[in-house]
């Protein structure tokens, strides 16, 4: 299974399909937990609009439970895992500097 951690080093195609498949809520509450490198990954290429959209459902989403979190970013990457069975490819090119 893809670990949620490593979703930072996906492709921008993986990062788009993931936004348009999971549920909102459950993007929200999965990033809660995510390290600020995974969030800039995400953020990086969206529109204003879009970013916002996403920074507004994390604060309306506000989730203390920790494990509510873990069950998000396992749904997260279990989509992760159908949409690279489905074609789309996971990782992004590793950068040749």
């Amino acid at each position: 299974m893809v670990e949620f951690t490593k979703l930072a080093n996906v492709s921008e195609k993986m990062i788009e399909n993931l936004l348009e498949r999971v549920d909102r809520t459950t993007f929200a509450t999965a990033l809660q937990g995510a390290n600020a490198r995974l969030i800039d990954r995400v953020l990086g290429k969206r529109s204003p609009e879009q970013i916002e959209r996403v920074l507004e459902d994390i604060q309306e989403h506000q989730v203390s439970d920790l494990a509510e979190i873990r069950e998000a970013q396992r749904k997260v990457a279990e989509i992760t895992e159908e949409l690279e069975a489905a074609g789309i490819p996971v990782w992004a090119p590793l950068d040749p500097r």
